[in-house]
């Protein structure tokens, strides 16, 4: 379905004219191959939160090992190191590789010869729990950040955009068209396009600010996090004024289309729904699937 709905996507956009360069999405594999061999003049980034939502547990499960405890004290400076890899090196490849690999340094202690694009760490002094060099740990670590096929992805981390707004996105739909409802296909189109007016109509919200003037936060402790918290900026209230363009609209559609005969012929030459997906199944007759038709449990 993500492979399909990619491809209709970028058939829509292309075919309203606009040129793609650039595009961010998850490693899905399917995906990725599609782009590589029909779409090679498109830049193909991975979105960072995915990769460093699969490193982390990896570190996860590599430091409940023996010998490993340590790595639990890293875990979240390696992953947000992830995110600075791809904020800071506008894209170039062996710029990230360097960036990301020199971690397997910096955890031992060491700052320098990283690399002939980053040949020292930028921070300042710091006190850390150094992980010894050679130990368990460090090669553990070794095996798993510089896996060939992650250092691969991550030198495609994408530099600036990244999926999170379409993520966002996606709770809206589920909010106009909940999932545990069913709903026709003219129906769930026209929900999806109100998600959609919603989304654009408060795409560019600003921060909210308290009396005196100071920007706004909320607290939250999400699961993935085990118990510790992050910080949220609180967003100004949602706007509607989109509410008043489509009550405009209807009336004029209701001064066009004077009679349920006018209106309803307009919406099925509008929305012309696809054949359902059990249409392209092959059928059989019944009698021989109940013939052919074997219980589990009953042994029959």
């Amino acid at each position: 379905m993500e492979l399909e709905g990619l491809k209709r996507t970028m058939k829509v956009v292309e075919d309203m004219g606009v040129t793609l360069s650039d595009t961010t999405t998850d490693r899905h594999v399917q995906v990725r191959k599609y782009l590589r061999e029909n779409k090679g003049h498109i830049n193909h980034w991975f979105d960072s939160w995915h990769v460093a939502k699969s490193v982390k547990t990896k570190l996860t499960t590599l430091w409940k090992k023996r010998g490993c405890e340590k790595v639990a004290k890293w875990t979240q400076s390696i992953s947000n190191h992830l995110y600075f890899c791809a904020a800071t090196s506008e894209g170039d490849g062996d710029l990230v590789e360097q960036k990301w690999l020199s971690v397997l340094n910096h955890i031992t202690n060491k700052h320098e010869g990283h690399g002939e694009k980053f040949p020292s760490c930028t921070h300042g002094p710091i006190e850390r729990d150094w992980i010894k060099e050679g130990s368990k740990a460090h090669k553990e670590l070794q095996l798993l950040l510089g896996k060939k096929r992650l250092v691969t992805d991550i030198r495609k981390l994408s530099p600036v955009d990244q999926t999170s707004g379409l993520e966002a996105h996606h709770k809206i739909v589920c909010q106009f068209a909940p999932k545990f409802v069913s709903f026709s296909y003219a129906v769930m189109k026209q929900r999806i396009n109100l998600a959609a007016l919603h989304t654009c109509s408060n795409a560019g919200r600003a921060q909210a600010i308290t009396r005196d003037g100071q920007l706004r936060y909320s607290l939250s402790y999400p699961k993935y996090k085990g118990g510790k918290h992050i910080v949220k900026p609180v967003m100004e209230e949602c706007s509607y004024d989109y509410i008043d363009d489509l009550n405009t609209e209807l009336i004029r559609l209701r001064k066009t289309y004077n009679s349920h005969r006018k209106a309803q012929d307009a919406a099925h030459k509008l929305y012309i729904s696809p054949p359902p997906l059990s249409s392209g199944a092959s059928h059989v007759l019944k009698s021989d699937a109940i013939l052919a038709h074997r219980s589990r449990f009953s042994g029959q």
